[in-house]
C-alpha cells in the first residue's frame, strides 16, 4: 500500500502534467490558427493618401 505522500505526489504530478498539456494545446492553437489581417486595405489607404 502506498503512503499518503506518494499518493499526493502522483496527484500533483498528474495535475501539473494536465495543466501543461492544456497550456501547450492553447498556445499551439493560437499560434497555428491565428488570423492574419489582410494588408491590402491598409496599402490602399496609404496609396490614396499619397495621391
Amino acid at each position: 500500500m502506498r503512503s499518503r505522500a506518494a499518493r499526493v505526489e502522483v496527484v500533483v504530478l498528474t495535475a501539473a502534467n494536465l495543466a501543461v498539456t492544456v497550456m501547450r494545446f492553447l498556445a499551439m492553437r493560437l499560434w497555428m490558427f491565428r488570423t492574419v489581417p489582410d494588408p491590402k486595405p491598409a496599402m490602399a489607404a496609404e496609396d490614396a493618401a499619397l495621391r
